[in-house]
């Protein structure tokens, strides 16, 4: 882990759930990750506690590694092109539902 800049007493991550804007994503090492959208109504307008969709939709390319660094989670990609994803991209803390760390 430190080719990746990440702290020393960092952890591997196997899968993680986090929210983000209203939406849900799960991201596990070895899948693309997948987008699971608040509902919405008829016209796609806002529904106050409405919840998530049933289904993810993927984005992205596949996830290589996720590394829990304390206070942020890094998440890395196979690529390019990275399909609008940032590489690493960075999840804080505070977003995340789930975590399965590797044993």
């Amino acid at each position: 882990m430190n080719a990746s800049g990440a702290p020393a007493d960092s952890r591997r991550v196997q899968y993680l759930r986090y929210a983000h804007d209203g939406d849900e994503f799960e991201v596990e090492v070895g899948q693309k990750r997948l987008r699971y959208q608040r509902r919405k109504g008829p016209r796609g307008g806002h529904i106050k506690n409405a919840g998530v969709q049933g289904y993810g939709t993927p984005t992205g390319t596949e996830v290589s590694a996720i590394i829990d660094a304390g206070q942020v989670f890094f998440v890395w990609s196979y690529g390019p092109p990275f399909q609008g994803w940032a590489n690493p991209s960075m999840v804080g803390r505070d977003e995340v539902l789930t975590v399965v760390h590797f044993a």
